[in-house]
């Protein structure tokens, strides 16, 4: 190897050093593999690998020790006289050579802060010892500063990292019960949804029929200056606010057209037959007064006459034939109330009751002259009071 040119093998070993994996003196120029220096990976890694300014000033043992060192020196080891570092016969016993601990030697280290005691107990030279002291240089104290340095920054980022972690196992913990809560909540929903809740059940059935009689009521009390004319023959283009103020006057109640808000019939239109003739059944004519009394008096005057018939009251209807039928004149129901006091009709007729009627919007029943009467304002008071038989017609 010609002088001055840096040499890619370890001038221990002789062998190529490892890419990446070497040390070069700055002094002296030549490589140093790890092994031979008695250095480890992670240590090399470090220090070394990563810092160019430590890599760029490191020496090898041979340029750290001066020449008129003893041998104490840290790279001073008991070394055959016959060969030095280059692996070369030379017969001097200060040049430094490769330890190399084999099965039948036993090396311990004491390191303590600025001292390193190297034993070196050889199985071969029956019991005899050699130890050899020496004080870390400079550099090497510089070198441990740092690197208890860096392990108390390594301890604060654990102590950080275990905070990080506790936090995160404590929520992980409320988390977990605030789970376990839910769940037991959603158990309990789960037994009661198969428990029939009968009492929950029977007050808002309770609830729903009172509302649906306080509506029924308050549809009712829309109609209270309502009658319905029901029977009148019907024709063609016919004046239903004329014909009321007709009859009105045969039954001797004042009523004026300014009396009247409307008068009209209500309900599909059946149709009419050839020349005008009225129809078989005739829709009913829903009659709305000013005033409830006139309505009161009217149909008070209609009970007292009983059979209206339209030729009594002299109004002029088409011809049809069979004899003249009466029309009457009733309170005008709601929708429910008119199911209700249908049914009741069927029912009394069916049962052998003499009377049902409707007062102010209400439907009662009564059996015989001198009995009780009854008000009836739903399906279920029909059959409490008539009775099932009679409302079903069986």
């Amino acid at each position: 190897m010609s002088p001055g040119v840096p040499s890619d093998n370890c001038v221990i070993c002789t062998k190529l050093v490892p890419k990446k994996e070497f040390l070069r003196c700055t002094n002296c120029k030549s490589a140093y593999d790890l092994v031979c220096i008695n250095m480890s990976h992670k240590r090399f890694h470090s220090f070394y690998k990563l810092d160019k300014m430590k890599r760029d000033c490191w020496r090898c043992p041979g340029c750290k020790v001066p020449k008129s060192a003893s041998i104490n020196t840290p790279v001073r080891l008991i070394a055959s006289p016959e060969t030095n570092h280059y692996g070369q016969v030379e017969g001097s016993v200060d040049t430094p050579v490769r330890s190399i601990a084999s099965p039948e030697t036993e090396t311990e280290y004491d390191n303590q802060v600025g001292n390193i005691t190297l034993s070196v107990k050889s199985a071969q030279g029956k019991g005899t010892d050699s130890s050899i002291e020496y004080e870390l240089p400079q550099n090497s104290n510089i070198e441990f500063k740092e690197l208890c340095e860096e392990m108390k920054a390594m301890r604060a980022e654990m102590s950080k990292f275990r905070l990080a972690v506790s936090n995160l196992t404590a929520a992980l913990h409320t988390q977990n019960q605030r789970i376990d809560k839910l769940e037991s909540r959603i158990e309990a929903l789960e037994m009661n949804s198969g428990v029939p809740q009968n009492c929950e059940i029977s007050n808002l059935q309770e609830t729903v029929a009172r509302l649906h009689t306080e509506l029924e009521k308050c549809n009712q009390e829309l109609l209270e200056n309502d009658l319905e004319m029901a029977g009148f023959p019907e024709s063609h283009n016919e004046n239903a606010t004329h014909v009321l103020l007709a009859i009105a006057k045969k039954l001797g109640v004042p009523l004026e057209d300014r009396d009247v808000v409307s008068a009209h019939r209500v309900g599909a239109v059946r149709g009419h037959a050839d020349g005008g003739a009225s129809v078989a059944r005739p829709r009913p004519v829903a009659v709305r007064l000013g005033r409830r009394a006139t309505r009161n008096e009217l149909l008070q005057a209609a009970r007292v006459r009983q059979h209206l018939i339209p030729s009594d009251m002299g109004l002029p209807v088409p011809d049809s034939p069979g004899p003249p039928r009466p029309f009457y004149l009733n309170e005008h129901l709601s929708r429910h109330n008119r199911h209700i006091f249908q049914k009741s009709r069927e029912a009394a007729k069916h049962a052998g009751w003499r009377y049902v009627w409707t007062r102010e919007g209400h439907i009662f029943a009564r059996q015989e002259h001198v009995k009780a009467r009854y008000r009836l304002g739903s399906e279920a008071d029909l059959v409490r009071v008539v009775g099932p038989y009679a409302v079903s017609g069986d």
